[in-house]
């Protein structure tokens, strides 16, 4: 399997953005509706809300089902 430069560079981009400990899909999963009730309330997030954060900045997967739950509870 031969990468394209580009296809290289988001690689590279999303390595750049990881932590020492990151969350699990399931992980994230768990604790979703946690964070968008925080999210909503305009809250600060605490410590280990923030984790999730970084976990939708990586994976398409969870921030499809973040936004599907923050548009449910907004209508």
């Amino acid at each position: 399997m031969t990468l394209t430069p580009k296809q290289i560079e988001a690689l590279l981009q999303m390595l750049s953005h990881t932590q020492a400990e990151e969350l699990s899909c399931d992980e994230y999963l768990d604790r979703l509706a946690e964070y968008v009730e925080t999210y909503l309330s305009g809250s600060s997030l605490p410590e280990g809300l923030r984790a999730i954060e970084g976990h939708l900045d990586l994976c398409n997967h969870c921030q499809e089902e973040f936004q599907a739950l923050l548009k449910a509870l907004e209508d």
